[in-house]
């Protein structure tokens, strides 16, 4: 009997194994199905079927497959509670954009997209802004307000494509959030464009969002068609555009902004005055311009000429066309020019001066360059035949060597008495440098520059002129451990300056240098004054004590060498050398006395020079 009972609870045990193991199995499966599988934030936005395959932005839903019994790995940020039977929207972290453009009418299949180019702009609205708006209107912001307060912030490059029926497709775009999207296209050749700003809540937008503009109608531009007539010498000329506004500019002004994305150039020139191209054989189209009242057209001609201004009515939505007769804007000879063959050439040597330069100013500041060839040669067209025109030559010497020319040097073109429209050829000798050099060979002279705390030593220049020594402009100083070379223009009588501090300089012995002359070689003159030593104390002017850590600043006669900044000891004592200068300049300042000046020649200077200072305030 006992024996039976035994396997009834043993057959009632397996029972119960059985039936835990069914359970736990069929709950590990149910929580499969009920866990969600992260997803990419642009993963379920879904693109039309119009869009071609080989977009690169494409994408669509890729299904996650899991085998039964394992568990798909999940994302620890993003699950939601398992009670929850939809998953938490996801942070945004980009959007698709897209838009559909009708072409113009009458467009043959194939033109319409290839010659349509797009952009989406990026807006954004500043906090600070907005809440000033709600400030001054004491009320929510509406749309008109929203629509004033977003800044473009970034222009980005869209694909655009035909997708049949007579329409493009802007997009689809992968975008960052903004608080409002620009579509702006436009097609040249067919003078229309296309604009829509669509205004975004970024809290309401979830990583499946897709901003869809929809259809677009194309805008026909405003412009100007300018055809110029007459006879010239010239086959193009250039034209500054004024706009003249009308009494309600905001919505020009708008539209200015689209310019600057649409037609940079023009923009340029209608915010600085910086003149546009015309061709004089055929017609020219200025456009798309912002729907002002008109335009004022003056045109300048290669000779730099300006005729009488054109003004133009502008109307909406169309390309005015306007005639300009040359004969009528310019006065009689103002287009007359001559061209130029001209050369440079090293001094009277006869060699080119290769690859140098030549710079010539035009109207409102701009500038032309020319670069000479290898023979030194430069060509320059449609020169005024009526007045002088300035040139500038800049050139470049091989590194590690002393330049043979002026690295800048000025010369005027005077045109001869010839017919407007002739060539004329004229070579100008560039002078050559000619180098002073002070040899530094002397030990007494290494000693002295040895003993100069930088910025020093400092080398300068000096020319005799009228019986006294005046400091010169020198390009170029070519200085190494026995020698300073300085560059030479003109001949005449000339000596090197050596300075080991603005108080303490040493001069070569005149030198003469001639035209024919490439270099001429001197030395410093060391019998001249030995180094002396300046004394400085200063004192309180009330209480005759010394006052330490005051600031002694030290200039000499030359005021382009750098001064020497002192500062009194303990005793209010400086120790400053000099030798061979004709003035002492002293400034002293110290925090709650007054800045006092003094000027000392040489016989001012005894064993110690008193400084007193005077106190702005009582401690």
């Amino acid at each position: 009997m006992n024996r039976y009972i035994s396997a009834a609870f043993i057959g009632i045990a397996v029972c119960l194994v059985v039936l835990v193991l069914a359970w736990s199995v069929g709950h590990r499966r149910s929580r499969v199905v009920e866990s969600p599988v992260a997803e990419h934030p642009i993963a379920r936005a879904t693109v039309p079927p119009s869009t071609p395959s080989s977009s690169p932005i494409s994408r669509s839903p890729v299904p996650v497959r899991t085998r039964p019994g394992k568990t798909p790995p999940i994302d620890s940020k993003v699950r939601p509670p398992l009670a929850s039977s939809t998953p938490a929207p996801q942070r945004l972290s980009a959007v698709l954009l897209r838009a559909r453009l009708r072409c113009p009418s009458g467009t043959a299949p194939g033109v319409c997209g290839a010659d349509t180019q797009a952009r989406v702009g990026l807006g954004a609205i500043d906090s600070r802004d907005l809440a000033d708006r709600s400030r001054d209107t004491n009320r929510a912001p509406t749309a008109a307000d929203l629509q004033e307060l977003i800044n473009i912030r970034e222009w980005r490059f869209t694909n655009v494509f035909e997708s049949g029926g007579g329409e493009l497709t802007v997009g689809p775009t992968e975008l960052p959030p903004a608080d409002a999207y620009d579509v702006l296209a436009w097609n040249v050749n067919h003078g229309v464009y296309y604009y829509h700003r669509v205004l975004q809540n970024r809290d309401t937008l979830t990583s499946t969002a897709v901003v869809d503009v929809g259809p677009l109608d194309p805008q026909p531009y405003t412009g100007v068609r300018v055809h110029i007539k007459g006879e010239a010498d010239f086959s193009s000329c250039r034209a500054v555009l004024e706009r003249v506004v009308s009494a309600e500019p905001e919505r020009a002004s708008q539209f200015l902004n689209l310019v600057q994305v649409m037609a940079p150039e023009l923009a340029q020139s209608l915010l600085t005055g910086e003149p546009v191209n015309l061709v004089l054989d055929q017609p020219t189209v200025i456009a798309p311009l912002p729907p002002d009242e008109g335009m004022r057209i003056t045109l300048v001609t290669p000779t730099d000429v300006e005729g009488t201004p054109v003004e133009v009515a502008l109307v909406e939505g169309k390309i005015v066309d306007v005639d300009i007769d040359l004969n009528q804007v310019f006065p009689e000879g103002a287009t007359a020019s001559i061209d130029l063959d001209g050369g440079l050439e090293i001094g009277d040597t006869g060699r080119p001066i290769a690859g140098a330069r030549v710079l010539r100013e035009v109207a409102n500041g701009r500038v032309e360059e020319y670069v000479t060839d290898s023979d030194g040669l430069f060509h320059v067209s449609s020169l005024p035949i009526d007045r002088v025109t300035s040139f500038e030559v800049q050139t470049t010497s091989t590194p590690g060597s002393r330049p043979i020319v002026p690295t800048r040097w000025n010369f005027d073109f005077a045109p001869p008495l010839v017919t407007t429209g002739t060539t004329v050829q004229y070579t100008w000798k560039v002078p050559s440098y000619k180098y002073l050099i002070a040899e530094l060979t002397d030990s007494k002279v290494k000693d002295l520059i040895a003993s100069a705390q930088p910025p020093y030593p400092v080398y300068l220049v000096e020319k005799m002129e009228s019986g006294n020594w005046q400091s010169v402009a020198t390009d170029f100083f070519d200085i190494n451990e026995n020698s300073v070379a300085a560059s030479i223009e003109a001949p005449g009588q000339y000596r090197m300056v050596v300075a080991v501090s603005p108080i303490a300089t040493w001069f070569s012995q005149p030198a003469r240098i001639q035209e024919k002359d490439s270099e001429v070689k001197t030395r410093l003159d060391v019998t001249m004054q030995s180094m002396q030593e300046l004394k400085i104390l200063v004192r309180d002017a009330e209480t005759g004590e010394p006052v330490p850590k005051a600031v002694v600043m030290i200039g000499g006669p030359v005021g382009s060498f750098p001064p020497l900044r002192l500062l009194t000891n303990d005793a209010g004592e400086l120790k400053v050398p000099y030798a061979n200068t004709a003035q002492i300049m002293v400034w002293v300042t110290k925090a709650g006395y007054e800045a006092t000046q003094r000027t000392l020649s040489p016989g001012d200077l005894a064993s110690k020079i008193e400084i007193p200072l005077r106190r702005t305030s009582r401690k």
